[in-house]
């Protein structure tokens, strides 16, 4: 899988909720493959998070907190790194949690469910004691926001999405010099990669794109650079 910007904070988070799930807090901890203990504490789960998919981090709130900041009045978006004061001995920000969406969670603190009527969600590994481990928990319940990240910018931009409209003239080919399927669209100049069959199913059966055969490497070359064919 690709990750970018948009696509590597929504990675990040998810590999960190299926290793981490219940899993208890534990200072210093870097869960596997950072480490070998059995829990992580707030720092190493954000680390771990986007360690998993090539970002790196600093290990510390301290430091994280000032890597690839964004406004902390958000709009935030999953993955996002949201950073709070703490515990009264630590100096702020001493905790980090992982923004989630808006929507409710379950009673167990271990499911979420997307919910435009919802509240603010971060993913947490809260102190030592909690009975239920790392969990998701309410933004609401963590007080002012200090910093706010976003460590997927350090991602390449996300590709141009493919074409929704005024496909009239636009056909699926082979990329000969890539060898992928792609849409070229010669109403804007531009061409779309397509990985997932089911995209490609979607525009031939629902939109109409019709397919053709590969043109040659030159002829799709002068398409890249001019979006004639």
């Amino acid at each position: 899988m690709g990750y970018n910007q948009s696509n590597g904070g929504v990675a990040a988070l998810d590999y960190v909720v299926k290793v981490l799930m219940g899993k208890p807090y534990r200072f210093g901890g870097d869960y596997p493959p950072l480490g070998t203990s059995d829990g992580t504490d707030c720092s190493g789960l954000f680390q771990n998070a986007y360690n998993h998919i090539g970002v790196t981090l600093t290990r510390i709130t301290e430091t994280q907190c000032s890597e690839y900041p964004i406004p902390t009045s958000g709009p935030f978006e999953s993955g996002d790194g949201l950073f709070f004061a703490g515990a009264p001995s630590d100096p702020p920000p001493g905790h980090v949690g992982m923004y989630v969406g808006i929507g409710i969670i379950g009673w167990e603190q271990h499911s979420f469910l997307p919910h435009p009527n919802g509240q603010p969600v971060l993913y947490n590994a809260p102190y030592t004691g909690d009975p239920f481990g790392i969990r998701y928990d309410y933004l609401s319940g963590f007080g002012t926001i200090l910093y706010a990240t976003r460590p997927a910018l350090a991602l390449p931009a996300p590709p141009q999405p493919p074409p929704t409209e005024d496909l009239d003239m636009a056909v699926i080919t082979q990329d000969p010099i890539n060898k992928g399927m792609v849409i070229l669209d010669p109403n804007t100049g531009h061409y779309y990669g397509i990985a997932n069959p089911e995209v490609e199913k979607y525009y031939t059966q629902v939109i109409g794109v019709k397919v053709v055969a590969a043109p040659s490497p030159a002829v799709f070359a002068k398409f890249t650079q001019d979006g004639t064919i």
